[in-house]
């Protein structure tokens, strides 16, 4: 009961509180572990999700990770692809830490502390931990040799508290968890920034096929979702070809984060829209550049498709050589699942 407070708690705080209360709580990680964990250590295996770290005697361990604890964990990364998981927060600096003088010094707490346990003045080893805790450490331990099918045995879609929750409630929560469960956690790795370049031409009649099994607004939720259901909304939304469709894209474009969403929304944008997607083009890369997310190139290789300049009245562009054939082959990935 109490570690279920704690983890609300640190819920309703912030997205690095969470995260790291959760591993500790839920994964049974050591402090040092926990702190230590980078955004690149998270990985699938399997169609799972998996966190690799290095535990006592610099062993290697890949834990699988429950729902719930993925979803936390993403919420702390956002859209960063390196750096720790849970960000340090800035030191906070005790009253009088810079004066000089009498009120600089702590007071004198001795007269008011507790005496030692008559415990505690007995020679010998110290004792062990009770058993519970040992009980906890013990099966924290199997959990990471198990296979991650079977890891999770807690309800899927359990009640939720925190940002989440409050802007979404408790039915759509679990109605985007479904959602992302079949149509986003199997794809977007492979679909993600040009990674499609690579990998997209054998999976787009299997996209297709999926596509086709939700609808207008199953894919307007994804689009204004977090970063990984932008990225599968971007390539169903070909399948989806409709007005509102075409809208809710274009506004993923203007608010998205990062360069990971940004070459699928851009050119789904260009193919559908063609130069109604001009503005949200320029939007998203004013923040990019003001940002510095490196998704810029490619956007201005966008513009220039479209027959316009990146800054209208200047020939400045950031776009190289690259930046135009991986535009070309998302293009061509587009007009597949449009034709499918």
């Amino acid at each position: 009961m109490q570690l279920g407070v704690l983890v609300a708690t640190a819920r309703a705080s912030t997205p690095d509180e969470a995260a790291l209360i959760t591993m500790l709580g839920l994964l049974g990680l050591r402090i040092g572990e926990a702190c230590s964990v980078n955004v690149e250590d998270m990985g699938t295996e399997r169609g799972h999700r998996t966190l690799h770290v290095i535990g006592k005697g610099n062993k290697p361990a890949l834990i699988p990770l429950p729902v719930p604890v993925a979803r936390t964990l993403d919420l702390a990364a956002a859209e960063r692809a390196t750096g720790p998981l849970p960000r340090p927060t800035p030191r906070v600096h005790h009253r009088g830490a810079g004066r000089r003088g009498p009120a600089a010094r702590r007071p004198d707490r001795r007269s008011t502390r507790r005496p030692p346990h008559h415990h505690a003045l007995r020679p010998g080893p110290r004792q062990p931990r009770p058993p519970r805790q040992l009980r906890r450490r013990r099966l924290h331990r199997r959990s990471r040799l198990t296979d991650p099918r079977t890891a999770d045995r807690r309800p899927r879609h359990a009640p939720i508290s925190g940002i989440r929750a409050r802007c979404l409630g408790d039915d759509v929560y679990v109605a985007l968890n479904d959602l992302v469960d079949r149509c986003v956690v199997p794809y977007y790795l492979k679909m993600m920034n040009r990674n499609a370049v690579e990998y997209g031409a054998d999976l787009v009649d299997e996209i297709a096929t999926v596509g086709r099994s939700i609808t207008d607004e199953d894919v307007e939720t994804l689009l204004r979702s977090d970063w990984r259901p932008r990225v599968m909304g971007a390539w169903f939304s070909p399948v989806h070809d409709v007005q509102p469709v075409r809208s809710a894209l274009l506004k993923s474009l203007e608010t998205a984060g990062g360069y990971l969403t940004a070459p699928p929304l851009a050119a789904a944008a260009a193919a559908l829209s063609g130069e109604g997607a001009l503005d949200s083009l320029r939007i998203y890369r004013a923040a990019d550049i003001a940002g510095a997310w490196g998704g810029a190139s490619f956007i201005d290789a966008t513009i220039e498709f479209l027959g316009s300049q990146p800054e209208p009245g200047s020939e400045t562009s950031l776009a190289r050589p690259e930046d135009h054939e991986h535009l070309s082959e998302l293009l061509r990935l587009v007009d597949r699942l449009r034709g499918a």
